[in-house]
């Protein structure tokens, strides 16, 4: 299979950019809410009170952004496409995302935690072939400082084919999505890409909690991932003192 590198992180002294990653179903838009609500908590405990910055910033993709939101409702409705062409729409949307939202937050030393990123579009655009994806994110997304425009951390949730099926079925009614209008064996197939994709990648700025629990055990999971791998990284770069 096509192999992705996703070691590299944003660089040092700038903000923290999260991805919360999984397939439909894991809880992952549940979980990118808390994983926001809760860092926001802790860093308000801790800062002075003239401080009033906003540190936290919760965004989505494809969205946030007027043109991002516009091309969401084009690639919702937009029926049958290539995967090649939903891969470059998701690109474009993903380009103005980055200048617009994710880009301004870094930069001024916050944290971004983002409903979805390219693991998403490696799975769900998976026809197109990684070495396209991956490409195609190079040459539109590019770099900033020699670095590669990828998450600092990614926050990964795991959950079986059963527990994903059963939940996305219970509100099946409510979907609105593109990415919860495929069918069941589409939903499984890329249940797999994630899988693969998941070992075949070899970095530290994965972490994998287990989605199959209730959504408080997975909020334990969030809250250990916090403190084990997010504040440790604020107190590195000194963006706000902890101590």
């Amino acid at each position: 299979m096509d192999h992705f590198n996703i070691a590299a992180s944003t660089p040092p002294g700038k903000g923290i950019f999260i991805a919360v990653e999984g397939v439909d179903g894991s809880g992952k838009t549940t979980a990118a809410k808390y994983l926001v609500r809760y860092l926001d908590e802790q860093l308000n405990a801790h800062r002075p009170e003239h401080d009033q910055r906003k540190f936290v910033h919760g965004t989505r993709e494809p969205g946030d952004t007027p043109f991002a939101e516009a091309a969401r409702e084009l690639f919702i409705h937009a029926g049958s496409i290539s995967a090649i062409t939903a891969t470059t729409l998701i690109t474009a949307i993903r380009r103005d995302h980055w200048e617009k939202v994710i880009r301004p937050v870094i930069a001024q030393g916050g944290i971004v935690v983002s409903d979805r990123y390219l693991l998403s579009t490696l799975a769900y655009q998976n026809a197109a072939g990684g070495d396209f994806i991956n490409g195609l994110h190079a040459a539109v997304i590019g770099k900033e400082n020699d670095m590669p425009i990828i998450p600092s951390l990614t926050l990964f949730l795991k959950v079986d084919r059963d527990v994903a099926n059963k939940r996305v079925a219970d509100r099946a009614e409510k979907m609105v999505d593109h990415y919860e209008q495929l069918p069941e064996e589409e939903q499984l197939k890329r249940l797999d890409v994630y899988e693969r994709y998941l070992k075949d990648i070899n970095s530290l700025t994965i972490v994998t909690i287990d989605a199959n629990v209730s959504e408080e055990l997975v909020r334990a999971q969030i809250r250990k991932f916090v403190h084990e791998w997010v504040i440790p990284m604020i107190e590195l770069r000194n963006m706000v003192a902890l101590a």
